[in-house]
């Protein structure tokens, strides 16, 4: 194709049918003139031709398939020159004003680093799954007290596992911890009993060995024990030869069998051993020591409410069997990820709600400040628009400076977000769960990324449209002299620009501000002085600790020791310490003398 034919398609947009059209029939035309300077007849001259052309609807149909190919071609190639050529002018024009492109870049930065911290915290807690095979499967089985929900009996939990029909697989686990001896060293370690199925529930295949069986979920067959990655790393060193050896737990010695991957730390949290529960008949006839934390794998048919029915009517056929122990059961459901994350989901979307607010202000001040810079380049806009340019091509020059500015913004955005992220973990209230696997992980950066074109939509769009609004830009030539400098002085400009960064550093600021105040509400004062006071959990091993006597005298003998010990006041023992919750937490039973555990 001529370059005049390129410039006639391009600015009367001449269809592409039509140009083929008009191309065959040029050549049509050609040939039957051939054939008449051939001393042909003309109508039989133009018959020829047509006939040496072959179909010609095929070959206009086939030709303007190419046309509009090579026209798409070419509409890529001019799009990528026009966008290099504009990229280029954009960096070349912060360099220019260093002054301008600092003000912007830190508004940018220090608004996409904290959206996209505050963001990588709410994806790691709220939204990214459980590492679990199948994650919206998952539930939590409690008892449902006045008060609020609490864990199940053994006996309760025995009873709905045999009678429930929601549920493919139902797990307990109770928090203890064991006194661990492996050569000449001895620490306390956080344990788990759980059932065999308990990494069923979440489908979790061990990194190294097994995970305990049913054989051995057992009594007098639970010396087995399985390791998670965490503690796997620290204390053994990450040594897989640790498999089949023997350490001692409370005096007793622990195969251990397997290894646990990375990601099941998340679900495990502070657990660093699991050994089977082992339930005794006297444990599965008890029906009001509810301690038991249960896990259920629910049917893929089976919605949430259909395991509340489920589970009420077993409730009521477990009231009618055990009225004395049981007369106030009832049970429910909850989905795994909603109980784990609670109310932090609010807050954590209440804060990035915040933070999003502070880069959308920071965004339309960048806007401001190009909008001002605009004004500056009045002259070289109506230039442009002199020798041809259109307001697409202007506004497309206007976006991809914004779009430089927030990319560059965006990289030190992120740079700030790592830097960020340790320092928001270390000093976050303490209980958000899964808070310590937050990191930049490919789905944050996606993200980030995400965010970066959303600003450099909000900060170009302004500009954009306003260089688009004039009704010729020519205008702005005057008498060669620009009215855009004629109406902004540069020390206008400049106390502009420069106000318009304080406002943003000061939004910035009050941001934090809240940040802060959030994190002192979570500080508020709970009704005594904890100032000073230290707290320890001990565990005494069954083995050589037999008896309620036998216990009694030994925390009697630690709490005098530590009593006498330098520099304490007071010492006290206490099974659940004020405001602590969770592991290890029980709700006792009572029983009348002289019954038994399976006649109360």
């Amino acid at each position: 194709m001529t370059i005049r034919q390129r410039l006639r398609s391009a600015l009367w947009r001449v269809p592409i049918q039509q140009e083929v059209r008009d191309e065959l029939a040029h050549h049509v035309e050609l040939r039957t003139r051939e054939f008449i300077e051939r001393g042909m007849d003309p109508s039989r001259a133009r018959a020829e031709a047509l006939a040496r052309f072959g179909n010609v609807s095929q070959i206009e149909a086939r030709l303007a398939r190419l046309g509009e190919g090579r026209n798409r071609s070419f509409a890529r190639h001019d799009w990528w020159e026009e966008f290099r050529q504009d990229v280029h002018f954009a960096l070349r024009q912060s360099r220019r004003q260093p002054g301008f492109t600092a003000a912007a870049l830190l508004t940018l930065a220090l608004g996409l680093g904290a959206t996209t911290a505050i963001f990588s915290v709410v994806y790691a807690v709220v939204l990214r799954p459980l590492p679990a095979a199948e994650p919206a499967r998952v539930v939590m089985i409690f008892t449902a007290w006045k008060q609020g929900l609490g864990g199940l009996a053994v006996g309760n939990y025995e009873y709905v596992r045999q009678r429930t029909t929601t549920l493919d697989q139902m797990a307990g686990l109770q928090y203890t911890s064991f006194n661990l001896a492996d050569g000449a060293t001895a620490a306390r370690v956080l344990a788990a009993r759980t059932t065999w199925t308990y990494f069923n529930v979440f489908g979790i295949s061990p990194l190294h060995g097994r995970t305990y069986s049913a054989d051995e979920d057992q009594p007098g067959r639970a010396h087995v024990v399985v390791l998670s990655h965490r503690f796997w790393q620290r204390r053994f060193a990450g040594d897989s030869s640790v498999l089949g050896r023997q350490v001692r737990m409370n005096g007793e010695p622990y195969d251990v069998i397997g290894i646990l991957p990375k990601s099941f730390d998340e679900i495990g949290d502070t657990i660093e051993v699991f050994v089977p529960i082992a339930f005794t008949p006297e444990r599965l006839a008890m029906h009001d020591e509810h301690y038991l934390e249960v896990y259920g794998l629910r049917k893929s048919n089976a919605s949430l409410a259909q395991i509340d029915d489920d589970l009420s009517r077993t409730a009521q056929a477990l009231r009618h069997d055990f009225p004395e122990d049981a007369s106030q059961i009832s049970f429910a459901a909850r989905d795994m990820r909603d109980y784990l994350v609670g109310d932090y989901r609010l807050r954590l979307y209440v804060l990035l709600a915040a933070v999003t607010f502070v880069l959308v202000i920071g965004c339309i001040n960048v806007a401001n400040l190009l909008i001002a810079r605009l004004a500056a380049r009045s002259r070289e806009l109506a230039i442009r628009a002199a020798i041809g340019a259109g307001r697409g091509r202007i506004v497309r020059q206007v976006l991809t400076e914004s779009l430089v500015l927030a990319c560059a913004g965006g990289a030190a955005g992120l740079l700030i977000a790592w830097w960020a992220l340790p320092f928001l973990i270390a000093h976050a209230p303490e209980g958000i769960p899964r808070l310590e696997s937050t990191s930049l992980n490919p789905a944050v950066v996606a993200a980030a990324l995400g965010i970066v074109l959303a600003s450099t939509l909000l900060v170009g769009f302004l500009p954009a449209w306003q260089a688009a609004r004039r009704h010729d830009l020519r205008d702005e030539l005057g008498d060669g002299k620009g009215a855009g400098g004629q109406r902004l002085k540069p020390w206008v400009r400049q106390t502009l620009i420069a106000g318009q960064a304080a406002l943003v550093l000061i939004v910035l600021a009050g941001a934090a501000l809240l940040v802060r105040s959030a994190i002192n509400l979570q500080r508020t004062p709970v009704g005594f002085d904890a100032a000073g006071v230290l707290s320890a959990r001990i565990t005494l091993p069954a083995a050589q600790y037999q008896g309620p006597e036998a216990l009694k005298v030994a925390f009697g003998q630690i709490l005098e020791r530590v009593s006498l010990s330098p520099g304490v006041e007071n010492a006290a023992l206490d099974s659940q310490p004020p405001l602590v919750g969770g592991g290890g937490g029980t709700m006792g039973s009572f029983r009348r003398a002289g019954r038994s555990a399976s006649n109360r």
